[in-house]
Parts: structure tokens; C-alpha cells; sequence
């Protein structure tokens, strides 16, 4: 049995006696509770009924954390589950918005995406050329020659089929360093068919263009500089149609300065009798045309009408 002492205040709380005592509570409970006293007893105190008016409004007024250890305690628990219940949907609903906001600045199209762009064309032309490089001098594919442009027996495919193989390393090296710059440059602006178009319109066009000054030679022509070339004047033209602010104007001027270079090389080692790679003849032509053909594929697209125009037309 467990009471209060004589002198001290009522666990009642609301009254102090050395008269009154505790209600009795038999040891089984106080150990049902783990050694602690009942929850209620250590309560705030709420008056009898029959207590005086004065009373009554003073424990009715008690605070809101008070209240909520008698009766409130439930409403209370109730109220703050609603409140993160509240927190989470306002969250969900803001990851959501930015999950739908990430995929429309990132869609398909080729549009630009908020991480930046994945090159995913530039890099399926780089694996291309290595895959034939590797069939054609690792595995030994004589099948692969066929796609060499003849310019004896030229076939329509080997127009395109050609800019993808090589006659070496150095000369694979080399244009896949140029490929994986430039077609980067390029991929960013137009999208993954806009870097695809590029290289196969100005390798077509490098490689008609050397036909056509070389018709029936017994030579035969590879190589994806024709299509770099091509790259070259297509990077340097887009960032300058794309406005004059000063960022687009000072990559239009570096890049143009780098691909005048390169044109002007190539006349005068086309002029001087032609240079050689690693033993064999440099196509100077093809570069020329590749160059060519990257101008006019920008100049030519940039003078269609867009969208907009052609529907108020």
C-alpha cells in the first residue's frame, strides 16, 4: 500500500492537505507499471464537480499541453499526424512538379535537358568507326574493303559507307580527336540527328567532290575527315546564327579562326603537290569539299522558313 505522508501536498494537486491522503493503491498495480505510478497521477489535477465556481474556471483554462495530457491527448496526437500527412503531400507534390518541369526542359526532339546533353550521336559515330577499324585490320574482314569508295567502280553506298572506315591508326586517331570535339560542339546546338545529319551530309558531299575532280583514278578514298571537315563549318556557322551576344560571338571567332586555318592549309598543300599520312596521300579535296558542304547545309537550313512562319504564311 502506498499513501502520503503527514505534512506533505496532496498528489491531488488542486488542494493542499495534511488531512487528506492518497487513494490507496495496492503494489500489483504499482508494479504492473513498470515501478512508475499510474500515467493519470502524475496529470495535471482536474477540480470535482461539487468544487467551487472560481476553481472550476481555473482548471478549465488549464494550457493546451495540459489539456492534452486528460483529454486532448488523442486530438493532439490526431492533429500532428495530419500535419505531417501535410508535409509529405506538399513535398510529393513539389518533386513531382520539378520531376515534370525536368522532363519537358528535357524531352525528346534533340531538345537541350537540365543535366546538359548526353552526346549519344557522337559517341555511336565514334564506336562505328572503331568497330569497322577493328574488323577490317585486327580481324582481318576483307568485306570491309568493300565499303571503300573505288573511284574506279564506285557503288552509291560507298559514298557513305567510306567515311567510316580508315586507312590506319594515325589517320583514325586523328579524325576521331576532331569527330569527338567538333561533333560535340555541334550534337549541343542541333541534337543527336542534327550531329548525324552533319556528318553524313558533308562526308556525302567531301566525297562526291573528290569523284568528281578524280573521276576513274585508281585510287580509292576512306576516312570521316571529309565529314570533320564538315563539323569544322557547321560549329563555327551555327554558334554565330545562333545571335551577337558577346558568348556566341567570341566562340564564332575562335572556331572561325581555327577552321580558316585549317581551309587555308589544305589549298596550299593541295597547291604544292599534296601531303601524305603515315605513307599514304592526304585527300586535301575531300576536306575542301567536306568544308564546302558544311557551309552550305548551315546556309542552306538557316534560309527555310520555321515553324511559325510557315503557319502565318
Amino acid at each position: 500500500m502506498l499513501a502520503t505522508r503527514k505534512g506533505s501536498v496532496c498528489l491531488s494537486g488542486w488542494k493542499k492537505s495534511t488531512r487528506r491522503l492518497r487513494p490507496a493503491v495496492t503494489m500489483a498495480a504499482y508494479a504492473h507499471g513498470g515501478g512508475r505510478l499510474p500515467s493519470q497521477w502524475n496529470a495535471p489535477p482536474i477540480a470535482p464537480t461539487n468544487a467551487p465556481a472560481h476553481k472550476k474556471r481555473h482548471h478549465s483554462s488549464l494550457p493546451f499541453w495540459n489539456q492534452s495530457t486528460w483529454g486532448g491527448a488523442a486530438s493532439n496526437t490526431r492533429l500532428h499526424a495530419s500535419s505531417r500527412d501535410d508535409s509529405d503531400a506538399r513535398l510529393r507534390a513539389l518533386l513531382n512538379d520539378s520531376d515534370e518541369k525536368a522532363a519537358r526542359a528535357g524531352g525528346g526532339g534533340g531538345g537541350r535537358r537540365i543535366n546538359g546533353p548526353s552526346y549519344n550521336g557522337v559517341f555511336a559515330l565514334l564506336a562505328i568507326n572503331f568497330v569497322l577499324f577493328a574488323l577490317d585490320h585486327l580481324f582481318h574482314q576483307n568485306w570491309v574493303k568493300w565499303l571503300y569508295l573505288n573511284h574506279q567502280r564506285p557503288v552509291w553506298f560507298q559514298f557513305v559507307t567510306s567515311t567510316f572506315c580508315h586507312a590506319n591508326y594515325a589517320h583514325l586517331s586523328s579524325n576521331a580527336f576532331f569527330l569527338y570535339i567538333f561533333g560535340k560542339l555541334v550534337e549541343e546546338e542541333e541534337g543527336t540527328f542534327g550531329v548525324w545529319f552533319a556528318y553524313l551530309a558533308t562526308g556525302i558531299g567531301a566525297n562526291l567532290l573528290s569523284y568528281l575532280l578524280q573521276p576513274a583514278s585508281p585510287i580509292v578514298s576512306v576516312g570521316a575527315s571529309g565529314a570533320v571537315f564538315g563539323l569544322f563549318a557547321v560549329s563555327a556557322l551555327v554558334k554565330l546564327l545562333r545571335g551577337l551576344q558577346w558568348r556566341t560571338l567570341l566562340e564564332s571567332v575562335i572556331l572561325g579562326q581555327f577552321v580558316v586555318e585549317r581551309v587555308r592549309d589544305e589549298v596550299r598543300n593541295q597547291v604544292a603537290g599534296g601531303a601524305t599520312l603515315a605513307g599514304l596521300p592526304v585527300g586535301h579535296v575531300a576536306h575542301l569539299g567536306g568544308a564546302l558542304a558544311g557551309v552550305v547545309l548551315v546556309l542552306a537550313l538557316n534560309g527555310l522558313p520555321s515553324g511559325d512562319e510557315r503557319t502565318r504564311r
